[in-house]
């Protein structure tokens, strides 16, 4: 849908006008000397919002795009703009993307605990002369099987 407005300027003069819609990207502009009937056309750009919900909840959030507007979890950019995303939290794996954006989107994160992982199967230890295998890790707690002393 297009609208048409008509206003009337004095030769010479300078016409600045502003055009704004919610959900599209304000123009601001001027132009002069005017010297002739003028006919303006202009063709507004979407604005998407990207909202990143991560899990934890209070996990950081970092969003980057050339020419945005972050606010708080959610980011505002114009039709097929890259937006890079990351989410962390001390304690977990971190998770980064990037995404080109052509509609407002939700993006739901779960963010995975670190685990240690260890190999140990060819750990061997010696105390007083007999020979000792480390058999089991689980990240919290060791077992050892020794022969009888």
């Amino acid at each position: 849908m297009s609208t048409t407005k008509t206003f009337r300027v004095y030769k010479n003069d300078t016409f600045s006008y502003t055009i704004s819609k919610t959900g599209y990207k304000t123009i601001d502009e001027s132009l002069g000397p005017i010297n002739q009937n003028t006919s303006i056309n202009e063709e507004m750009d979407a604005i998407y919002t990207i909202t990143i919900v991560p899990n934890p909840s209070d996990a950081n959030v970092v969003l980057t795009s050339t020419g945005c507007t972050q606010v708080g979890n959610s980011i505002q950019v114009l039709e097929g703009a890259s937006v890079q995303y990351t989410v962390s939290k001390s304690g977990y794996t971190t998770v980064s993307n990037t995404i080109e954006v052509y509609s407002n989107d939700t993006i739901y994160v779960e963010l995975q605990e670190k685990t240690e992982e260890i190999d140990v199967s060819d750990y061997n230890y010696e105390l007083n002369g007999y020979d000792l295998t480390l058999t089991e890790y689980t990240g919290n707690s060791t077992s050892i099987v020794s022969p009888n002393i």
